[in-house]
């Protein structure tokens, strides 16, 4: 998965989640440019991609804005 934040909507539908296959790995940080997954930067102080979801974006400043976020369904990963 390239680098970057990705929602599981582009809307603000909160029931929407990411659908992962059970023993499936995703992998993150990669530039693009690697020919291996051992290549990619697997660094969790820089790393880059995210799923997130903070549908409206608004999460960063602060306060009480998680009621634009998708509801949590029990099955996050940590």
């Amino acid at each position: 998965m390239a680098k970057g934040t990705y929602k599981p909507t582009s809307g603000t539908d909160r029931t929407a989640t990411f659908q992962l296959k059970s023993g499936v790995a995703v992998y993150g940080d990669f530039a693009g440019t690697e020919s291996s997954r051992d290549e990619r930067n697997s660094d969790p102080a820089t790393s880059n991609t995210v799923l997130s979801g903070d549908l409206a974006g608004d999460d960063n400043r602060g306060g009480d804005d998680h009621c634009r976020n998708s509801y949590p369904t029990g099955r996050e990963m940590l």
